[in-house]
């Protein structure tokens, strides 16, 4: 017995299965630094806005610094709840 050979459409179908794939990969990975990249904008602008947001709420350094805390605090949740996820090439 001869084992049947696959169609050119099946071998089609697989190759757009692949690219598919690629590319959903590609767009998973930008995602991904994109939104990291927003992270470290977003706790920088903080970081630079913290006088500004001290003196229009008379909060004094100790209690402006929770600002800053959160956001961090924020950050390493997030972190290693991406981290892991597996993008095989």
């Amino acid at each position: 017995m001869s084992s049947p050979t696959p169609t050119p459409s099946a071998c089609q179908s697989n190759a757009e299965n692949d690219h598919t794939l690629v590319l959903g990969r590609f767009w998973l990975r930008i995602a991904l630094l994109t939104a990291t990249v927003m992270q470290v904008l977003d706790i920088t602008i903080v970081s630079v806005a913290l006088p500004y947001m001290a003196g229009s709420l008379s909060a004094n350094e100790t209690q402006i610094s929770w600002v800053v805390t959160s956001y961090l605090v924020a950050a390493a949740i997030s972190t290693p709840l991406l981290g892991p996820m597996p993008l095989p090439d």
